[in-house]
């Protein structure tokens, strides 16, 4: 996770992208920001950058498939057939192996900020979390503020995705990957009301009326209004 710029007291920021840092068109802004003494960070967390299963489709070499565990690969040697197995076989191990893919980039996020700490003294009392063309990273930068208090603020693009509404990942794979019985307890709405505290900008929440009104009375009642912006 390359840092733009190290600091001894600037906030942190992480920019989260399926494509990784190959995904920020300039890198202007964001020097400029550094130059301030902010700390920008480019994360390839799972599955985004050099880890998006798609890009991983096609290149995946003989020293996979020797393991029993992989054996069913060589059935796959077309980069397109290999993408649908990548995507559709995660998924399953969502459930098989109780490793959901937005609970995996949750801890990616934890130990980015764990290990800055340790070796830095940025400000981690406020740090920033934005997330573009992907629901599960912007679900995963929601779930990790949930557990991690240093997050203080989002920015998220959710890509109108929700579990209400769920299709299978490998034939929607800029939307939510599954996540075991996640409607028992909420979907993205109620989630986002888990971090009334906070300040969120989130992008392209596909919500009823009831749910945004719902969510806005939310943060009203945390005395923080002025902390939700939807667009």
């Amino acid at each position: 996770a390359p840092a733009v710029q190290d600091s001894e007291s600037g906030p942190v920021t992480l920019i989260l992208d399926k494509r990784g840092m190959s995904g920020i068109e300039t890198l202007e802004p964001f020097l400029e920001r550094a130059a301030r003494g902010e700390v920008i960070i480019f994360p390839d967390i799972r599955f985004s950058g050099v880890y998006h299963l798609e890009s991983l489709a096609g290149i995946i070499g003989p020293d996979m498939v020797r393991y029993n565990i992989a054996s069913n690969f060589p059935a796959y040697t077309r980069p397109e057939e290999q993408r649908q197995y990548l995507l559709w076989a995660w998924e399953r191990n969502s459930v098989v192996w109780g490793r959901p893919l937005v609970t995996m980039a949750v801890s990616d996020i934890q130990g980015i900020l764990n290990t800055l700490q340790q070796v830095s003294r940025p400000k981690m009392d406020s740090v920033r979390v934005q997330a573009r063309g992907s629901a599960h990273l912007a679900l995963a930068a929601v779930f990790a503020a949930i557990l991690d208090e240093r997050i203080s603020e989002l920015d998220i693009d959710l890509c109108d995705a929700r579990y209400d509404a769920y299709r299978y990942w490998h034939e929607a794979p800029d939307e939510l990957p599954v996540l075991p019985m996640i409607l028992r307890y909420g979907d993205v709405p109620q989630w986002l009301g888990a971090i009334s505290d906070r300040n969120v900008v989130v992008r392209h929440l596909e919500a009823s009326t009831e749910e945004i009104n719902w969510l806005r009375r939310f943060f009203e009642a945390d005395a923080n209004a002025k902390g939700l912006c939807i667009e």
